[in-house]
């Protein structure tokens, strides 16, 4: 699942996300891999970061993109981990409910009134 970049006992050399976003081109993927889990960071619009151990991150797939290029939208093949691919395929029922959840406090005291 995804992971933010400041959590502790993130790799040092991922961590600095800003960069990456600045220098880094539509399509770049870096990644390390410690034990058994592989840290993965691509770089889409942003920069999303996934933690995983089921995928490998050199299995890679293409994500068609819209790209103006020259003042014409033109749709462009970039490479994509299939660790995203799968996140994207599978996340809906998890968010699904969290927003249902987040209408309903868990966390808040009551008294019975009876």
């Amino acid at each position: 699942g995804t992971v933010r970049s400041n959590r502790i006992g993130f790799p040092r050399h991922l961590r600095d996300v800003k960069v990456f976003e600045r220098h880094g081109e539509r399509g770049d993927i870096r990644y390390v891999r410690a034990d058994d889990i592989c840290y993965v960071q691509w770089r889409d619009a942003r920069v999303v970061t996934l933690l995983t151990t089921r995928h490998h991150a050199t299995a890679r797939a293409d994500a068609m993109r819209m790209v103006r290029v020259d003042g014409q939208w033109q749709q462009l093949a970039i490479p994509r981990p299939d660790a995203i691919r799968s996140y994207n395929e599978h996340m809906g029922g998890v968010d699904t409910f969290d927003q249902l959840a987040s209408g309903y406090s868990l966390l808040r005291r009551s008294k019975k009134s009876w």
